[in-house]
């Protein structure tokens, strides 16, 4: 973990050093655009089991944006392929249905739609997608890879597209997210492996996965902080877990410094898990914000 902390706090050094002749500056509003890009470090207990030698750790890079042209894009495209999806010509008016010795069938009946109807409907679709693409949204990858300097082995990615926004000093929004988190096992105290009891092999792989909709309230703290709470709500904690197989739902507080408008950002947060892995666990970030 020192080493993660020192790789961190050389990136935010190097870029305030870089950015501080733009040290005069106005608040960060919420409703403004930009976009973060730096490594990000996770241990936690989001797969934590009684009989392995620690938590999870992972490290990576994060990609995230607020209100970015990303998030429109995805946003605007699955609402553009809905609407096409559902689009036709005709009109269902009803069915009948006939029988007889050994046949049974049934007729459905359409009618054509004029052109002034196609033309109404296809005018509603775009206004529709018009609005989506002029709505805010925030959008969040991270990708992780093992690193052997950092001591972290985790694999996988975390994605949230966040649609719903409310508010203005505080905010609170409403997002979809989806997390594959695989781990390498992880040694016993007494040095050996654990064996997975339905497979019979050693040292077997954690788990973490999450699709739900996380909930999350943003607030103001002085001119340079933000907090923030965010509840990743599982849809996948109504299945039972699996051996090495992890569903939690996690709340996460976090506290985020913007020394350098518009150059750096430094972030750390505690994770809390929900249910079976009760242990604390925590994030910590920085990088260049523009």
């Amino acid at each position: 973990m020192a080493k993660a902390f020192v790789v961190l706090l050389s990136v935010c050094v190097l870029c305030a050093v870089t950015g501080t002749a733009r040290a005069q500056r106005t608040p960060l509003d919420v409703n403004e655009s930009y976009y973060e890009l730096g490594p990000t470090y996770f241990e936690g207990p989001l797969a934590f089991f009684s009989d392995f030698g620690g938590p999870m750790k992972a490290s990576g890079l994060r990609i995230y944006e607020r209100n970015g042209l990303g998030g429109k894009m995805v946003a605007t495209s699955v609402v553009a392929i809905i609407l096409a999806a559902g689009s036709s010509d005709k009109e269902y008016l009803g069915s009948s249905h006939h029988s007889g010795p050994g046949y049974e069938y049934r007729v459905d009946y359409y009618r054509q739609k004029s052109s002034e109807e196609l033309a109404a409907e296809a005018a509603a679709r775009g206004a529709a997608i018009d609005a989506t693409a002029k709505a805010e949204y925030q959008m969040d990858v991270q990708i992780y890879m093992p690193n052997e300097d950092l001591e972290t082995t985790v694999e996988g990615f975390s994605w949230s597209l966040w649609p719903l926004s409310f508010g203005n000093k505080y905010r609170f929004e409403l997002g979809f997210l989806w997390t594959r988190m695989k781990d390498a096992g992880a040694e016993l105290e007494d040095g050996s492996v654990p064996i997975d009891e339905v497979t019979l092999m050693p040292n077997p792989r954690r788990l973490y996965q999450n699709l739900g909709s996380p909930l999350r309230l943003i607030g103001r703290v002085g001119v340079f902080g933000w907090w923030d709470i965010q509840w990743d709500l599982n849809w996948l904690a109504l299945a039972d877990d699996k051996p090495f197989i992890s569903h939690e739902s996690p709340l996460r507080f976090n506290f985020t410094l913007n020394p350098i408008y518009g150059r750096v950002f430094a972030r750390g947060g505690l994770v809390f898990g929900d249910s079976t892995y009760k242990e604390l666990g925590y994030t910590v970030e920085a990088g260049l914000r523009f």
